[in-house]
Order: structure tokens, then sequence, then C-alpha cells
């Protein structure tokens, strides 16, 4: 009867939090409507005919050099016309690049697995009181079959443990497991999540984002080509409040997005983001014992991730690229996550 009551509270709060989760955020577009492609197609020609524009007016800039007779003046237009030249055709290069791949995704339909792999999910969470609740939430609404949640509070002072805790247990097709730790950072705490995790396929994200019900369906078909160790996710604003918080949804956008894009056409993402990124386990293993193994001074926080950066996920991507691996994008993997809103956050988040 307890059980029966306990499984009837979570089944409501589950779609009490799932119609807020959908009222809230932004839908993911179908990749395949004529409307989608469309209208890809005319912002690939507009960014196509500024990206000339621009190295048009740069070499007209460069040509009339000769008529100015001020020496200080000649060599700023010099300047400023060939930082145009190369910007505008390093733009024209990654929107070229960009569009192919998009086309070749928006044509590949996924293989489908005869039997979903497992996924185990690591959330690390320092002093994340306000935001790991609905984290988890997200993640208990996932449309996937087998995958397990495991929480790493890296000694919170707060009360993180507390509210991740509430959550710990079996969830029908997802398991919740909360690890507590002391603070060691969240490479530390990654690396102490991948020792416990049983999937064969490890997604990570952060501990304030909010991830898109068909997002790990998403990462998980891009798998199904045994080439791939990687997959990058797609970031988006969801508290777009003010100017500074829509400009970075729009560099989000725009310079993440369409540079991964002409990144996966080579299979070679850079930089698998912090919010959403799926990796296969044998790799993570790879790069542990290729890279981070040795390292006695690690002691028992030793694992695929290292502590020496503070961008531990774009050290991943390399490790995992340098070994001969494949990373790709996949766009329609969201993860919602929540931007610096003030100047002071916004530096502070770029410091690294």
């Amino acid at each position: 009867m307890i059980f029966s009551q306990r499984t009837m509270n979570v089944s409501t709060r589950n779609r009490n939090t799932q119609a807020r989760f959908q009222r809230n955020l932004p839908s993911p577009t179908n990749r395949w409507s004529p409307e989608v492609q469309q209208r890809e197609l005319i912002l690939f020609l507009f960014g196509l005919s500024f990206s000339l524009g621009l190295i048009a007016a740069a070499i007209y800039q460069l040509s009339t050099l000769h008529g100015l007779g001020i020496e200080p003046l000649r060599a700023a237009r010099c300047f400023l016309a060939t930082v145009a030249l190369f910007s505008g055709s390093r733009w024209l290069v990654l929107f070229c690049f960009s569009f192919l791949g998009r086309r070749h995704h928006c044509r590949t339909r996924p293989q489908p697995f005869t039997a979903w792999p497992k996924v185990s999910v690591l959330v690390p969470a320092y002093n994340e009181s306000q935001t790991i609740q609905a984290a988890l939430e997200s993640l208990l609404e996932l449309n996937y079959p087998e995958y397990e949640v495991l929480v790493i509070d890296d000694g919170s002072t707060d009360d993180t443990l507390l509210r991740a805790r509430r959550y710990e247990g079996d969830h029908g097709k997802c398991t919740v497991k909360v690890i507590h730790k002391k603070n060691g950072g969240k490479w530390s705490a990654h690396n102490a999540g991948f020792k416990r995790a049983r999937g064969e396929l490890i997604l990570c994200i952060d501990a304030d984002s909010r991830l898109d019900p068909q997002s790990l369906k998403h990462l998980v078909s891009r798998m199904a080509d045994p080439r791939v160790d990687g997959v990058a996710g797609q970031m988006r604003v969801r508290n777009r409040v003010n100017l500074i918080t829509r400009l970075q949804g729009l560099e989000y956008l725009i310079a993440n997005g369409c540079v991964r894009l002409s990144q996966s056409f080579w299979g070679c993402v850079l930089i698998v983001p912090g919010p959403i990124g799926l990796f296969r386990r044998t790799a993570m293993e790879n790069v542990f014992g290729k890279y981070t193994s040795g390292k006695k001074t690690l002691g028992e926080d030793a694992g695929p991730f290292e502590g020496d950066t503070f961008a531990e996920d774009f050290d991943l991507s390399m490790s995992v690229l340098c070994l001969g691996g494949s990373i790709v994008y996949e766009p329609d993997a969201l993860s919602f996550t929540k931007s610096p809103d003030s100047h002071f956050s916004l530096l502070n988040q770029r410091y690294r």
C-alpha cells in the first residue's frame, strides 16, 4: 500500500514536472521538416553574403591604401582591413562546412539499436541547492529505456546533498544514486562518478542543466557508428531575461553551433560542452590508461578527467581525438542551461 501510494505520488509529480518543463522551455525543431531546412538555407545564404561582403570590403580597403598620405592612418586601415579579411575568410569556411554538415545530418537517418545500451549520467554538484532538483526532475523525464543517474556531491556546504537524496532510489527505467565526497573540484567529482558508473556510455552534464526528454536518444543514436567515441550536444540559454543573456543565446547558436557543425563534418569536434556531452566508456578508459593513470599525485581522484586545467571538458575531448577517436555534434540534443545575467558573473565565467 505504501509502495503504491509512493508510486502514484512520483507519477503525479513527474507529470506535473513534465508539464512545467515543456511549458517553460522552447521545443526542439524537427530537422527533417521542409520548413526547418528552408529556414536554415536562408540563414546560410545570409551568413555567406555577410562573409563575402566583409571580404570584398577588406580587399577594397587594401587596394586603396596607396592614396593615403598620412602614415598612421594608412597603417590603421591596413590593420583593420587585414583583420576583416581574415575574419571574413574564416566565417566563409565555417559557414560552408557547417551547411554541408547540417545537410548530411538531415539526410542521414539514425540507425535504430536492437537493444539500447545502458547509459550512466554523471551530475557533479557543488552548492547547487537552487538547481539540483529541477535538473534531476528533467533527467527522470528522459525518453530512454534504461539509464542510471549518479549525483556526485563535491563537499557542498549548503543542502544540495539533502535535496539530491530525496530522489535516490529506483524510478523504473532510471536508478538514482547519490555519492558524497570531500571537495576536490569538478574533475574529481566526474572521476568519482565514473568509477561507480555501470553504463556502456557516459553522459556528463552540469547540475544546473535541464535536458530535453529526447536528448539522450539523439545522442546515443550517433553512437551506432562504432567510429564515434564522443557526441557533443547543443546548449540553449533558458533564462533569456536581458540583453546579456540574449546575446549569450545568440553566441551559443552561432559561435558554438556553427563551429561544431563544421568540425562535425570531419568528425573532430574540439570541445564537448560540459552541460551535455556523451562519451563511450572504452574511450574514457583509454584516456585514463594513456594520460592519467601514471600520475601518482592524483591519488584516489585519478580518472579520465584531469585537474591541471580549468576546462576539463576540452582536455578530455582533445585526449579522445589524440587517441584517434571521432567526436561529432548532435544539434537536436538540447541542454537548457542558466547563463550569467550580470556583467560581473559573465566575466567570472569567461575568466576560465
